[in-house]
């Protein structure tokens, strides 16, 4: 059977995902921790969601240079975006951080032999989401990012896996639909930035799983206010 190595991030988008991975390839999740406020939550729904899948491989990779940059960088006279519950602030989208996740799934499909390293991002939803025009979201979102991306790992490894984003032309609506029709377990995902143990309910990642759920008819499996 073919194998893959699927970038986790205990999200709707890389659940979906999986979801569709497993139905024609095993199923390795890759989570990175790099110093998000969410990572503990984060990798307990990648965890739930290894288990629901029978995920063959999972590994925690650790990331503590982002966080050492993003401490050098912060004024001292701000607090940190989480400061009241110990966690470092670090915000989840930093810029550029695609290319390194990407890397690490690959060096890994390498080492493993899995012929696939599947990321679940969405063009689409990240414009959206971002309000930004066509074209104008973050670039290492885009899909002509993961094309020269591939057209890189040509140049640089002799039998390469290729990388692939299933979901780049979608919405999170459509995402959302898709995960319920193909009995994704979507009730294991957490979309909150905040490291806390329920949904704070303000943050762009609950506002953004609130609307798509909101908009696709589906009740939210884990509202705002319901414990882990």
């Amino acid at each position: 059977m073919a194998s893959a190595v699927l970038l986790a991030s205990g999200g709707i988008n890389s659940t979906v995902a999986a979801s569709c991975v497993r139905r024609e390839s095993e199923v390795n999740l890759l989570f990175a921790d790099y110093g998000q406020s969410a990572c503990r939550r984060e990798q307990s729904a990648v965890q739930a969601l290894a288990a629901e899948i029978n995920a063959k491989r999972v590994i925690v990779i650790e990331l503590p240079h982002l966080a050492q940059i993003n401490d050098s960088t912060r004024r001292p006279d701000r607090e940190p975006l989480d400061a009241a519950d110990g966690s470092s602030g670090l915000v989840s989208a930093l810029p550029a951080i695609m290319p390194t996740l990407l890397l690490a799934g690959v060096q890994w499909a390498s080492r493993i032999g899995a012929q696939r390293v599947v990321c679940g991002a969405s063009q689409v939803t990240d414009e959206m989401e971002g309000e930004t025009l066509p074209g104008e979201g973050r670039p290492d979102r885009r899909a002509e990012f993961f094309h020269v991306f591939n057209m890189m790992l040509e140049s640089a490894l002799r039998r390469r896996p290729s990388v692939e984003t299933p979901l780049i032309d979608m919405t999170r609506v459509e995402i959302v639909r898709l995960g319920t029709h193909m009995a994704a377990p979507i009730e294991l995902t957490w979309a909150c930035h905040k490291g806390r143990d329920e949904p704070c309910g303000g943050c762009p990642g609950c506002l953004g799983k609130s609307k798509a759920f909101t908009a696709a008819g589906i009740a939210d499996p884990l509202p705002v206010g319901t414990q882990e």
